[in-house]
């Protein structure tokens, strides 16, 4: 239950400030996101693997001189990764030499909480993020053990599956354009933590948001 805490205040937090944010001066925003994710976790060793990520924001954001500030909630996808490879294996006790196989898959998604800022110069800004990431995680692994020097031996295969969750942080930077008040565009980097047993992600994007 402690991983729930946090994240349960700050939506707490998020509600009490919303039912206000009607008579304050700022605006709400949808925001999208879209580009590469670079995985780093101890399934894929050192194959990390790219793919394509996005994320979908909306929130509240003040504003105070050029300086704009807000809540946010949204869902983020990191795409997946894999890895394959193969090595040889001595099997103690039967003097059995095995060639083994190998591939590994895995994937990480799930849902955002958190906080943002936003440094306005002229048409162009500045801004950053950070928040608790919900990460639903999953991974598939397939072996293949094939004898080498005992020819009549059986090959063996084995496939295992798991799914599993985290509570952990996001943080990110970006800077863009502002097309006009409603609209602008810019480019970002995330950093998604799903905690210490797997890894995290490095995300790059392209960004657009709409305010209303």
């Amino acid at each position: 239950m402690k991983k729930f805490g946090p994240a349960a205040a700050a939506a707490m937090a998020l509600a009490t400030i919303s039912t206000s944010a009607a008579a304050m001066d700022g605006q709400f925003f949808v925001a999208g996101s879209l580009g590469q994710s670079h995985f780093n976790n101890t399934y894929i060793g050192d194959q990390d693997k790219t793919d394509t990520q996005g994320a979908l924001r909306l929130g509240y954001a003040w504003h105070s001189g050029l300086l704009e500030y807000g809540v946010e909630a949204g869902y983020a996808d990191l795409g997946k990764t894999s890895a394959s490879g193969s090595y040889t294996s001595l099997v103690r006790g039967v003097l059995l030499i095995e060639r083994v196989d190998y591939r590994n898959r895995f994937s990480a998604k799930g849902g955002l909480l958190g906080g943002n800022l936003k440094y306005n110069i002229g048409s162009w800004y500045v801004s950053g993020h950070a928040g608790w990431f919900r990460a639903k995680i999953d991974s598939e692994f397939d072996t293949t053990y094939t004898p080498v020097n005992y020819p009549l031996a059986s090959t063996t295969y084995s496939h295992s599956r798991g799914s599993d969750t985290s509570t952990n942080g996001y943080v990110g930077v970006g800077a863009g354009y502002n097309v006009s008040q409603s609209w602008s565009v810019g480019i970002g980097y995330d950093y998604y933590d799903y905690g210490s047993d797997y890894g995290h992600v490095n995300a790059y994007s392209v960004t657009a948001e709409f305010r209303f």
